[in-house]
Protein backbone atom coordinates (compact mmCIF):
# COMPACT_ATOMS: atom_id res chain seq x y z
CA UNK A 1 0.00 0.00 0.00
CA UNK A 2 1.49 3.53 -0.83
CA UNK A 3 0.38 6.26 1.69
CA UNK A 4 -2.01 8.61 1.30
CA UNK A 5 -2.91 11.95 2.31
CA UNK A 6 -6.08 11.96 4.04
CA UNK A 7 -7.16 15.25 6.50
CA UNK A 8 -10.32 14.47 8.38
CA UNK A 9 -12.34 17.32 10.09
CA UNK A 10 -13.19 15.61 13.52
CA UNK A 11 -16.08 18.33 15.35
CA UNK A 12 -19.57 18.21 16.59
CA UNK A 13 -22.65 18.67 14.38
CA UNK A 14 -23.76 22.13 13.59
CA UNK A 15 -20.34 23.63 14.31
CA UNK A 16 -19.47 24.91 10.88
CA UNK A 17 -17.06 22.04 9.58
CA UNK A 18 -19.04 21.78 6.53
CA UNK A 19 -18.18 25.40 5.71
CA UNK A 20 -14.42 24.34 6.97
CA UNK A 21 -15.04 21.41 4.09
CA UNK A 22 -16.02 23.56 1.47
CA UNK A 23 -13.59 26.20 2.15
CA UNK A 24 -10.57 23.88 2.11
CA UNK A 25 -11.89 22.33 -0.83
CA UNK A 26 -10.96 25.42 -2.74
CA UNK A 27 -7.63 24.72 -2.60
CA UNK A 28 -5.86 23.08 -5.89
CA UNK A 29 -4.74 19.95 -4.25
CA UNK A 30 -7.61 18.94 -2.01
CA UNK A 31 -10.85 16.71 -3.34
CA UNK A 32 -13.42 16.84 -0.66
CA UNK A 33 -15.63 13.69 -0.03
CA UNK A 34 -17.68 15.09 2.68
CA UNK A 35 -18.87 12.86 5.06
CA UNK A 36 -17.59 9.35 3.57
CA UNK A 37 -18.32 7.50 6.60
CA UNK A 38 -21.85 7.34 4.78
CA UNK A 39 -20.60 6.32 1.27
CA UNK A 40 -22.30 3.17 1.61
CA UNK A 41 -25.41 4.29 2.34
CA UNK A 42 -25.25 6.79 -0.56
CA UNK A 43 -24.76 4.18 -2.79
CA UNK A 44 -26.97 2.03 -1.80
CA UNK A 45 -29.83 4.78 -1.30
CA UNK A 46 -28.80 6.68 -4.71
CA UNK A 47 -28.84 9.60 -2.78
CA UNK A 48 -28.16 12.91 -4.43
CA UNK A 49 -23.79 14.26 -4.83
CA UNK A 50 -23.30 17.84 -4.07
CA UNK A 51 -23.47 18.32 -7.57
CA UNK A 52 -27.31 17.58 -7.67
CA UNK A 53 -26.81 14.12 -9.61
CA UNK A 54 -28.09 11.28 -8.44
CA UNK A 55 -25.11 9.24 -7.10
CA UNK A 56 -25.29 6.64 -10.23
CA UNK A 57 -25.84 9.82 -12.48
CA UNK A 58 -23.09 12.01 -11.32
CA UNK A 59 -19.91 11.98 -13.33
CA UNK A 60 -17.46 11.62 -10.49
CA UNK A 61 -19.33 8.78 -8.45
CA UNK A 62 -20.40 6.80 -11.95
CA UNK A 63 -16.25 6.72 -12.19
CA UNK A 64 -15.51 5.72 -8.86
CA UNK A 65 -18.11 3.09 -7.93
CA UNK A 66 -17.33 0.41 -10.48
CA UNK A 67 -13.79 0.94 -9.19
CA UNK A 68 -14.44 -0.39 -5.98
CA UNK A 69 -17.64 -1.94 -5.56
CA UNK A 70 -18.80 -5.08 -7.64
CA UNK A 71 -22.17 -3.98 -8.10
CA UNK A 72 -24.10 -1.43 -6.31
CA UNK A 73 -23.89 -1.64 -2.55
CA UNK A 74 -21.50 -5.10 -3.26
CA UNK A 75 -18.12 -3.86 -1.67
CA UNK A 76 -15.42 -5.69 -3.29
CA UNK A 77 -13.06 -6.71 -0.37
CA UNK A 78 -14.22 -8.12 3.49
CA UNK A 79 -11.86 -5.19 5.25
CA UNK A 80 -12.74 -1.93 6.24
CA UNK A 81 -9.26 -0.77 5.81
CA UNK A 82 -9.10 -1.91 2.28
CA UNK A 83 -11.66 -0.93 1.12
CA UNK A 84 -11.34 2.33 2.82
CA UNK A 85 -8.15 2.53 1.35
CA UNK A 86 -9.31 1.77 -2.22
CA UNK A 87 -11.63 4.46 -2.24
CA UNK A 88 -9.40 6.87 -1.17
CA UNK A 89 -6.93 5.56 -3.65
CA UNK A 90 -9.29 5.74 -6.44
CA UNK A 91 -10.78 9.14 -6.09
CA UNK A 92 -6.70 10.20 -5.73
CA UNK A 93 -6.01 8.67 -9.12
CA UNK A 94 -9.06 9.99 -10.59
CA UNK A 95 -8.89 13.59 -9.37
CA UNK A 96 -4.48 13.56 -9.60
CA UNK A 97 -5.31 16.28 -5.88
CA UNK A 98 -2.58 15.11 -3.76
CA UNK A 99 -4.94 15.30 -0.45
CA UNK A 100 -8.22 13.92 0.39
CA UNK A 101 -10.79 15.99 2.93
CA UNK A 102 -13.11 13.92 4.71
CA UNK A 103 -15.21 15.55 7.03
CA UNK A 104 -16.84 12.68 8.74
CA UNK A 105 -18.25 13.12 12.41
Amino acid sequence: MSKLKIVYISSLGHSGSTLLDIMINQHSDIQSVGEIMFFDEWVKNNNKCTCRKLINECLFWTCVIPRCFNGLGSIKDSSYLDNSYKLFKEIKDLTGKTIILDSSK
